[in-house]
């Protein structure tokens, strides 16, 4: 069953990418002479800081932000931008908004202050996409394809809570027409390979948590692998509805074990073959070579995923209804829906309408990450159902966001999934993995406009923990974690002060004021 789930991956993921170049394309014709051609340059210059008491900065003004600010409380940055794109317009659609030939890049730096790491470059990056399909290499951020950025408590897999990575990346920009649907059925595609950066962060956690804890493991060297793949009913219907998945992987790298007061190590693949063995999920090579790797031997790297349900309510042409759920899956029980109500369940409301708008987007949201298939990692003939002798279900304790192997998933300790799950960062002692990966939590978003010159956002979070299966909490750990945000712009200048405030024994008791200003200003 746990085989035949992931073939189900790649007939769903991997097949429709091969075809993606000719469905991208299909219902705009031919190539047609170019004879319009535009350029353009923009920077932006931006300071931030964050004042205020405890030990971390207030949730909220961190969070689903790649990892701009630190965790710590007092800190801040200098960050410059810029942006550079060409485009060429077919001469029979001067108008269309959708280029038939584009190249972007972009040069991101930020220098911290009292931050999580020295200064760093935060993007560089270039693409080349030919109608609606595109190409990238470099560091870019990369946000939730289906969640509101900005009033979300972030998506199960891609979150933008944490640093982007380098990435190839290839994929359609924007939801692609299947032909012979008259416009009823749409999709959009992305995939990816990606390099974890951060050895070093690691290792200097880890110095932390090792000699003091005997037992524990650290692995470097890590690749990263993403696909998603989603389907969209007419948008203009009075309803629609988006469904999908998206895949997320872990491979390579070298593990350094330290039990029973001597070290072990071992490698996970990250040859041609390998980066092939994770598209379409299959067994390792054995090169672990330890008989408790066996899974390794099912299949290679430490695989996780989301399924995505939207359905939209077009109440008019310009405010959208929505009602969505997120279920993840570490395995095979989580892919049949085993983990019972585990999920993110939400409704959102968006208004598009110009002007001034009172309440602009609204996001209500549930969170439950408790069951996880049940407490305890369960199948009678464990090994030969891994072989593809017998046909029961394993089952059980799938432990969001940890593995066996690798660290956990996270880049530079921040959650890459969502940040409600309490990130290693803030393991104080050095721990690389999730400590309480079994939580419930409620969230609310909301935004809009007082003039045409000041903006609000509000966010509020409650959640609870129970811990891990394998290590629970005697009591729940609980934080409240709330912030208001005031924007003003004018012109080029856009500034925002904002007030955070994080109460309960997750992150202790925090409260920090915000205070951004920044200018855009154009080259080109």
């Amino acid at each position: 069953m746990r085989k035949l789930s992931f073939l189900l991956i790649y007939f769903v993921f991997f097949m429709p990418m091969l075809s993606g170049a000719f469905l991208a394309s299909a219902d705009n014709g031919c190539i047609e002479k170019v004879s319009t051609e535009d350029r353009t340059m923009t920077y932006d210059v931006s300071m931030e800081g964050l004042v205020g008491s405890g030990s971390y900065s207030a949730y909220q003004l961190v969070s689903n932000r790649h990892h701009l600010v630190g965790v710590c409380s007092n800190s801040g940055y200098l960050r410059a931008t810029i942006i550079g794109n060409r485009l060429w317009k077919d001469e029979h659609e001067p108008s269309n908004d959708s280029p038939l030939f584009k190249i972007d890049g972009g040069l991101d730096i930020v220098v911290p202050a009292n931050g999580d790491h020295q200064g760093w470059l935060h993007q560089l990056y270039a693409s080349v996409s030919w109608k609606k399909l595109y190409i990238e290499v470099g560091q870019r951020e990369q946000g939730p394809a289906l969640r509101n950025e900005f009033l979300s408590s972030g998506s199960l897999i891609s979150s933008g809570n944490a640093k982007p990575m380098p990435e190839l990346r290839i994929g359609t920009e924007d939801f692609v027409t299947i032909p012979w649907t008259h416009h009823w059925l749409q999709f959009i595609f992305d995939a990816s390979y990606g390099r974890f950066m951060d050895d070093d962060w690691l290792e200097n956690q880890y110095s932390k948590y090792y000699p003091r804890i005997k037992n524990s493991w650290i692995t470097t060297g890590a690749w990263y692998h993403q696909k998603k793949l989603l389907f969209r009913t007419n948008p203009n219907k009075l309803f629609s509805l988006t469904f999908g998945a998206e895949h997320a992987v872990q491979f390579g790298g070298k593990q350094v074990l330290q039990a029973a007061g001597k070290e072990y190590i071992a490698h996970s693949g990250s040859k041609l073959k390998d980066f092939i063995k994770v598209i379409i999920p299959t067994g390792g090579d054995g090169s672990l070579g330890s008989s408790d790797d066996r899974s390794q031997e099912w299949v290679q790297g430490n695989h996780l995923g989301e399924w995505s349900l939207v359905l939209d309510w077009n109440i008019d042409h310009e405010k959208v209804l929505s009602a969505y759920v997120e279920c993840p899956f570490e395995d095979g029980s989580g892919m049949r829906k085993g983990n019972g109500w585990d999920g993110l369940w939400g409704f959102e409301y968006k208004n598009r309408k110009s002007g001034v708008q009172y309440l602009r987007g609204l996001v209500v949201e549930y969170l439950d990450m408790t069951d996880q298939s049940g407490p305890m990692h369960w199948q009678p003939d464990d090994y030969q159902s891994l072989q593809g002798h017998v046909t029961k279900n394993v089952t059980g304790n799938d432990n969001y966001y940890n593995n066996y192997f690798y660290n956990s998933y996270a880049h530079f300790g921040m959650a890459l999934g969502s940040p409600l799950l309490k990130s290693p960062i803030y393991n104080e002692d050095g721990f690389l993995n999730f400590v309480d990966n079994r939580v419930r939590a409620w969230h609310v978003g909301a935004m809009g406009e007082f003039s045409t010159a000041f903006s609000y956002r509000l966010l509020a979070s409650y959640r609870e923990g129970l811990g891990t299966y394998f290590v629970p909490f005697v009591h729940k750990h609980h934080s409240f974690d709330s912030m208001v945000q005031i924007g003003w712009h004018n012109g080029p200048w856009q500034c925002s002060a904002a007030l955070g405030v994080t109460q309960g024994n997750v992150y202790g008791d925090c409260t920090t004021f915000n205070f951004k200003i920044g200018y855009h200003g154009k080259i080109l």
